[in-house]
């Protein structure tokens, strides 16, 4: 069945770079050293076929981590603290899980996970206080590999996956509208700043509401056409999920965005 899953990085937080293997035979997570000469660490034993590995702040903390694709398993998450490897999560996938990544896909700031099935769906994980897994697509056939990347090298990450049916491309578009026209959209509201492309200039109108209703902010901007900035005087608003509105002339649609 052979070795699949590798991966090289500081998954200690030391600023030591290190080689993650897993090993069939049996089914286990290696840790390599080198130092003139290679050592290495069991940080595992008896896992299903580890399929793949990626390492990387997947929590958004600050701290390095090694997620382990175990095939009937979904991805397992060790942390390194206290001089030991330590299991921190178990995120289960439904599936045959054949591969992960780890990027931030939404071109958010946010890293997430990215894992492919060999029942042929794509997935995405995050964090947030605790982990959960939604579906991106299902594109066809058996999926075996994902990679994260700049592919069309116009500075926006995209997600590529590989399998039976052929070769795939995702790309995030936040706050997508589906009573307006395409082209229009925005991603995650942040930092007091929401923004947005349209295909027209105009006026519009925007308002913000919690998450019981309430309207907690309301004002008029001239927009262009393309790409819009807007800062919103909202410097007190807490983390959290809000739902936005913006009419332009006569159309108007709203969605949920977070405040990070």
């Amino acid at each position: 069945m052979g070795n699949f899953g590798i991966a090289i990085g500081d998954g200690r937080n030391d600023g030591t770079k290190r080689l993650y293997i897993g090993i069939y035979p049996g089914y286990v997570l290696c840790e390599y050293t080198y130092s003139g000469n290679w050592s290495y660490n069991i940080i595992a034993t008896g896992l299903s076929q580890i399929m793949g590995l990626a390492i990387g702040d997947g929590r958004n903390d600050g701290i390095n981590r090694l997620y382990v694709a175990c095939r009937y398993e979904g991805i397992r998450e060790y942390t390194y603290s206290g001089g030991t490897w330590n299991l921190t999560a178990t995120i289960p996938v439904s599936g045959e899980i054949f591969d992960i990544d780890i990027a931030k896909a939404r071109n958010d700031n946010l890293n997430r996970l990215y894992c492919v099935t060999y029942t042929g769906s794509l997935y995405e994980a995050t964090y947030t206080g605790s982990w959960t897994i939604t579906s991106i697509g299902s594109p066809g056939g058996s999926l075996f590999k994902v990679k994260c990347g700049y592919g069309r090298n116009d500075n926006k990450l995209r997600v590529y996956v590989a399998g039976s049916g052929g070769f795939f491309e995702y790309e995030y578009l936040a706050g997508v509208c589906e009573n307006y026209k395409p082209g229009i959209y925005y991603p995650f509201f942040k930092n007091g700043k929401i923004e947005f492309i349209s295909e027209n200039s105009s006026f519009s109108e925007i308002s913000i509401f919690d998450i019981s209703g309430r309207e907690i902010f309301k004002n008029n901007f001239k927009i262009k056409k393309g790409k819009n900035i807007i800062s919103l005087p909202l410097k007190n608003l807490k983390s959290g999920s809000y739902f936005i509105k913006i009419k332009i002339d006569e159309k108007q649609f709203s969605t949920k965005i977070m405040f990070l």
